[in-house]
């Protein structure tokens, strides 16, 4: 337990609420309520779209077929569709969102995000996704955590409120 931290955290105050209650026992609860948002790991949404499948390939499968096509390229996916550009900049952004080694990062609560998706999703071309996939994709972006987890410190004990202010 980094108790610098949480003495640091104590003292500011919860973002949201204000003070911690002087009662170690309440602001403990307060710090382990799991009530914050929490933005998915790119790596969860990489899972999905692995591990989802669309006909009888994986959607990571179509997401590289499309970023590998050419506009106008007719059919890459066998669906009797022709690609555009925004299929073609979707995919490969999306490609970069979840690539493991990328430093490209997007909140996934940011409306670009639900935009990127609705590209995959609509319009009259390759539909990578369908709205479930879509759905499913967005509610990655609606975890929770507690205010402990979100600043790093873990699971907090009522001892460690109390080291942390004395």
């Amino acid at each position: 337990m980094d108790i610098v931290a949480l003495a640091t955290e104590l003292a500011a105050g919860h973002p949201d609420t204000g003070a911690y209650d002087a009662d170690a026992e309440t602001a403990t609860g307060e710090l382990n309520a799991v009530n914050r948002d929490a933005a998915a790991a790119a790596g969860t949404i990489r899972d999905y779209f692995l591990l989802e499948r669309k006909n009888s390939m994986a959607l990571m499968g179509r997401l590289e077929i499309i970023a590998d096509s050419a506009e106008d390229d007719v059919d890459p996916l066998g669906d009797l569709v022709t690609m555009t550009h925004v299929h073609i900049t979707a995919a490969k952004t999306m490609l970069r969102i979840i690539d493991p080694g990328s430093e490209f990062s997007l909140d996934f609560n940011d409306s670009r995000f639900g935009s990127l998706l609705d590209d995959l999703a609509g319009g009259s071309g390759a539909k990578v996704i369908n709205p479930a996939d879509k759905t499913a994709i967005l509610a990655f972006s609606t975890n929770k955590q507690s205010r402990a987890t979100e600043i790093g410190l873990g699971l907090v004990r009522v001892g460690h409120v109390e080291i942390a202010r004395a």
